[in-house]
């Protein structure tokens, strides 16, 4: 197991498009700028320009539109890169299974968000106390700091069955564009599912579904379905890669 995630490790720490899908969770901080500058009247004037409107924003983009997608960007990545570079051989002469070399990619998998995630929380804070914008009345920067921290935590647990379901996907199929087509599917499920208050019916929902009770307070029986969503994907994952042979 640990000869498999030192390989891990070594692979994706040289390659750059990795490296890029984890920077994609950044941009939901980006999205919020974009939104303002199309909209900063009305936001200026119904006094919403904050540092509490501006987390939440880039929170809520997160949750539902570039996290998912970026999760299983990388979920996908580390299955089929050695397909596509056919370097899937520099493994096999290492004394691991199949099942070691599926756990392996779920545990770097897992470590690249909680970098992801790690570094999209510093950003939501930093860029608009960049910005000069002061917490919302009532409010401490200390209050938007824990409420970020404890967001992201959730969102990390939230993201898990993105990234079992793209490692699986991309295990069986052997492929990079099915998983991550069929992630775009789910995702669009998702969001036809919100608009219709069935959200809890596409796991793509869950992780804004989350974010809200976080926010709101309420039922964490999302959180319970997102790992559940992972523990079956990733027992799937194990027990196909024990059943076969290791790819050639």
């Amino acid at each position: 197991m640990l000869k498999a995630l030192r390989a891990e490790t070594l692979k994706m720490s040289r390659d750059k498009i990795f490296w890029l899908s984890v920077a994609g969770l950044l941009g939901s901080t980006l999205m919020v700028l974009v939104m303002f500058v199309f909209g900063k009247d009305d936001l200026v004037r119904r006094n919403l320009w904050n540092l509490d409107w501006f987390v939440d924003q880039s929170l809520q983009a997160e949750a539902l539109l570039l996290g998912p997608m970026m999760v299983a960007i990388i979920g996908a990545y580390l299955v089929t890169l050695e397909y596509r570079q056919k370097t899937m051989k520099s493994l096999l002469p290492l004394p691991m299974s199949n099942t070691a070399i599926f756990a392996g990619k779920n545990i770097w998998g897992m470590i690249a968000l909680a970098i992801g995630m790690l570094a999209a929380g510093i950003i939501t804070i930093l860029v608009p106390m960049a910005l000069g914008l002061d917490p919302a009345a009532g409010s401490s920067l200390t209050d938007v700091i824990r409420h970020t921290a404890i967001s992201q935590a959730a969102l990390f647990a939230a993201f898990w069955p993105c990234l079992a379901f793209a490692l699986t996907v991309s295990l069986i199929s052997k492929n990079f564009v099915v998983p991550l087509a069929a992630a775009m599917v789910v995702q669009i499920g998702g969001l036809l599912a919100l608009q219709g208050d069935k959200g809890h019916l596409a796991w793509p929902a869950i992780p804004l579904m989350i974010y809200n009770t976080v926010r709101k307070g309420g039922s964490f029986e999302p959180l319970l379905n997102s790992a559940l969503f992972a523990v079956g994907f990733i027992v799937i994952g194990i027990l196909w890669a024990a059943l076969t042979r290791k790819p050639e």
